[in-house]
């Protein structure tokens, strides 16, 4: 009902992109996105016409672009979701209708499948083991015991002997032992980079320094130094683009957020890929992060061109919309 309201306050004449967010699986993905496009671009805001799945199509006619804003890999955590998404593509190929992010490329978001690609293009990245059970944990100490098709969830660092045996597995679908990197840096703490690919345009997302190896956005070092190291980062090309851009395209995803570090030797470390990437969350309103939203909305531009460019809107309609900047 509410995404239903929100397409009528957004409704406009002539095609637009189809857009399904799951119900039970981050609803509200890419929320902040539209609310910028609504303040920022409005033309183009009415583009996006939002559903929930499941969700039956009777008009083809009347869009330029599928965008599927699922949780990855969806095809092995959520199989009905798939079968639905699967389903749309399919109606999106008979009709003509572009398709960014299609549901089989998530399934190489897994760290397990993920990482040996990246390996064999030259980048380092943690060693993988499935984990059948707590007392098959095949990696030298010390390694990280985690979920192998999930993005956040609970880390578990295995230092000793001890620390193996009191290992445990429960909650874990698919637990995977990872090899332990150590990223801390000469002045003891531990950064973790994250850059956004979109189409062939790269964009830093954010830098966060942290205390603990578990690095995460919440616990970020707050100094005027770190303030500026990360800033610095921000305005600068990174200078890793062109191998993080060889691995977008070896892992096929249109659309991707890698998270690295560099190792005690400065080799850099890629953790993971993220096709389905959160770039704000509610913890964000904090003023504090007010320096990093010409720095977000420059990855929003580029992920609103990228769309229109690959949709099949006309180039004069495509120029009209890029260029509707609100006052």
């Amino acid at each position: 009902m509410r995404d239903g309201i929100r397409n009528l306050g957004h409704r406009g004449a002539g095609q637009r992109f189809l857009v399904l967010r799951d119900s039970q699986h981050q609803p509200s993905h890419n929320d902040h996105f539209l609310a910028y496009l609504a303040r920022r671009r409005p033309a183009a805001r009415k583009l996006f016409e939002l559903h929930r799945s499941p969700c039956r199509i009777r008009d083809w006619s009347r869009y330029a672009l599928f965008l599927p804003w699922v949780q990855d890999p969806l095809r092995e955590r959520f199989p009905a979701l798939y079968g639905q998404v699967r389903a749309l593509e399919e109606q999106c190929a008979i009709h003509g209708v572009p398709v960014v992010s299609p549901a089989d490329s998530l399934s190489r978001s897994i760290k397990s499948v993920a990482l040996p690609i990246l390996r064999r293009l030259g980048v380092r990245t943690a060693t993988t083991v499935p984990v059948t059970s707590a007392d098959d944990l095949g990696l030298a100490l010390p390694f990280l015991v985690r979920e192998d098709r999930v993005h956040s969830g609970d880390m578990v660092l295995v230092r000793n002997d001890a620390e193996r045996a009191g290992v445990s597995v429960e909650g874990l679908d698919h637990p995977i032992a990872m090899e332990y990197i150590d990223v801390r840096s000469s002045d003891g703490f531990y950064r973790k980079y994250r850059y956004v690919m979109v189409g062939d345009v790269g964009l830093p997302r954010h830098l966060i320094v942290s205390r603990s190896w578990l690095v995460r956005a919440r616990d970020r070092v707050r100094t005027p130094a770190v303030l500026e190291e990360e800033v610095a980062y921000l305005q600068a090309e990174d200078p890793n683009r062109d191998i993080l851009r060889r691995a977008q395209r070896a892992l096929g995803f249109d659309v991707v957020a890698f998270d690295y570090s560099y190792d005690r030797d400065g080799r850099l470390v890629v953790w993971e890929p993220n096709p389905f990437a959160n770039l704000w969350q509610g913890f964000n309103r904090d003023p504090y992060y007010d320096y990093q939203q010409p720095f977000l909305e420059r990855i929003y531009e580029a992920l609103l061109t990228f769309y229109i460019g690959r949709s099949r809107l006309d180039d004069d309609e495509r120029a009209r919309l890029l260029g509707s900047v609100a006052a």
